[in-house]
């Protein structure tokens, strides 16, 4: 089965006109490269050079094909992709914009135009995700703000020859991502590479400490797992003491679910559970069971979860 990625574009959208989608009229600013042409010049181009750029044609001919390149050469790998005007789900647009924003594994944006919106969504995504960010603008532009200034940005052009060149380096733009994310570390994660906006944003709103914090705590279980098999095993400290460890486990659990936290994580604290000595025949047949169907629901992890199962059957009562 193909490693499944997604892929968000962040991108200006065409400009609806009488129900008729046009090209975005863009002009040539020294300071800013290329900016939308302001709604008060009318039809007059306000003495400026000014562009048409076709959103769409730049979202399916560069950007979409070159996906579909990455997907047709590598069949260990399949990435879906979709932009914010595509979203057609019920519910609140903004919610699901920053969901896919922050969720995606990848993200594509186009900053050709100064547009607003991107420049807010690409934030967005710089707080929660710190790679697997292109940057692409119009080759034509060729200034841009100072925040961004020193990024890479794939330049384009709709042209035969600038779109087929833009198509070649977002390919490999998303292939060295994938050649460097493709191993995970023990706790499950990919390893990222940070960039200064994380770091900073950690740095600055403690999330750096609570970081730190996090990992330590991931070692507690194991940790009163060890001492759990001790006080089982040898019934130290009575039941009082061994409710007190189980109420700990399943509140540990609980937070797992409730923190939205890696799959993996949740399954290595229930396997620690269930190998604890003396804890029951019946709570360990239960965390088998419960461990079978967190991982039936995975579709890598059903040779896994039937093992749980297996297990769990076996400590049925005759």
């Amino acid at each position: 089965m193909p490693r499944e990625l997604t892929c968000f574009i962040i991108a200006p959208s065409n400009r609806k006109e009488d129900d008729k989608i046009l090209p975005v009229v863009v002009a040539k600013d020294d300071k800013w490269g290329l900016s939308e042409l302001p709604s008060t010049c009318g039809a007059r181009p306000c003495e400026a050079e000014v562009l048409k750029v076709d959103f769409d044609e730049v979202y399916n001919h560069i950007i979409g094909a070159a996906i579909d390149e990455v997907n047709k050469t590598n069949p260990d790998i399949h990435i879906t992709y979709k932009r914010g005007q595509d979203i057609e789900e019920s519910g609140s647009i903004l919610e699901q914009l920053i969901e896919r924003i922050c969720r995606a594994d990848l993200t594509i944006t186009d900053v050709t135009s100064n547009n607003p919106n991107v420049f807010l969504e690409y934030g967005i995504r710089l707080s929660v995700k710190d790679s697997g960010n292109l940057l692409i603008c119009h080759e034509r532009s060729k200034k841009r703000p100072f925040d961004i200034d020193d990024l890479r940005v794939i330049p384009y052009s709709t042209e035969l020859k600038g779109s087929r060149e833009a198509q070649r380096q977002i390919v490999q733009f998303i292939l060295s991502y994938l050649k460097k994310n493709k191993d995970p570390n023990p706790d499950g994660q990919a390893i990222l590479e940070q960039n200064r906006y994380y770091r900073s944003v950690e740095l600055y709103t403690g999330r750096l400490s609570e970081r730190r914090m996090t990992v330590l705590a991931r070692s507690a279980p194991a940790l009163i797992a060890q001492l759990a098999e001790r006080v089982f095993e040898s019934g130290e400290g009575g039941r009082e003491l061994r409710e007190d460890v189980l109420k700990y486990f399943t509140e540990y659990k609980d937070a797992l679910l409730t923190g939205q936290t890696n799959q993996a994580d949740l399954i290595k604290h229930l396997t620690l559970v269930s190998r604890i000595k003396g804890l029951g025949r019946s709570r360990v047949r239960d965390t088998l069971y419960e461990l079978a169907r967190i991982c039936n629901a995975d579709p890598l992890r059903k040779e896994e979860g039937a093992r749980f199962r297996r297990e769990a059957e076996a400590l049925e009562d005759d």
